[in-house]
C-alpha cells in the first residue's frame, strides 16, 4: 500500500460518508462545543483536547517516514502535532486528533481494514472542519460578508474572509462553505 499524510490511496475514491454520518459527525462537533461552552471564535482545539484530558505536545516530523502531521496517542492521552507546521495547520491537526477521540476510532493500526482507516481519517477530517468552523457560525460570518454595508475592500473573496475569521487554511474554508451548501468557491 502506499500511505500519503496518512491516506491510503488506492481506496480513497471507493470511500465516501453517507449523509446520516456525515450529520451524526457534525452533531458530535457541535455537542462538544456545546458540552464545553465553547462559544468565542476562533475555536481554540487545544484548550478543547486539555478539557478532555489531551496533552498536545510537539514534535519534529519531518524525518518520519510517515509523513505525519500529527499523531494521537490515546492511551498515553497525548496528541503529537509536527512542530513544523504553522498555526493554521497545528490547529487543524489537533481538532482532527480530538475527532479521532470523540468518534471513538479505533487506534489498532495491526488490523487489515484499509477501508475503515479511510472512513475514519474522512470523518476526522470532517469533525475537524465541524468543530473549528460550526454551522450555525459559518452561516452568520456568510451573511455578515454578504451584507451590502460591510467593507468590501477588506477581503477579496468569501473563503479569504471565512478564512480569517476561523483562523484556517482558505482551502479549508472552502471546503467548508461547500459542506455547508454554498456553490463552489474558489
Amino acid at each position: 500500500m502506499h500511505f500519503v499524510c496518512g491516506y491510503i490511496l488506492e481506496r480513497w475514491a471507493e470511500v465516501v460518508l453517507t449523509r446520516e454520518r456525515t450529520i451524526q459527525v457534525e452533531n458530535t462537533a457541535l455537542r462538544l462545543l456545546i458540552e464545553k461552552n465553547e462559544t468565542s471564535l476562533p475555536v481554540d482545539p487545544k484548550r478543547l483536547a486539555e478539557s478532555d484530558g489531551f496533552a498536545v505536545a510537539f514534535r519534529d516530523f519531518s524525518g518520519d517516514e510517515s509523513s505525519h502531521t500529527g499523531k494521537l496517542i490515546p492511551d498515553e492521552r497525548i496528541i503529537l502535532v509536527d512542530i513544523n507546521l504553522n498555526e493554521q495547520r497545528t490547529r487543524f491537526v489537533v481538532a482532527h486528533e480530538l475527532g479521532h477521540v470523540r468518534l471513538g476510532h479505533s487506534g489498532d493500526k495491526d488490523r487489515d481494514t484499509s477501508q475503515i482507516d479511510v472512513m475514519q481519517e474522512l470523518e476526522a477530517e470532517l469533525f475537524a472542519r465541524a468543530l473549528l468552523m460550526p454551522k450555525p457560525y459559518l452561516l452568520r460570518a456568510v451573511s455578515i460578508y454578504q451584507a451590502k454595508d460591510r467593507d468590501y475592500t477588506a477581503f477579496t473573496s468569501l473563503k479569504e474572509y471565512i478564512s480569517y475569521v476561523f483562523n484556517v487554511t482558505q482551502e479549508k474554508a472552502r471546503i467548508r462553505l461547500e459542506e455547508c451548501g454554498f456553490a463552489r468557491v474558489d
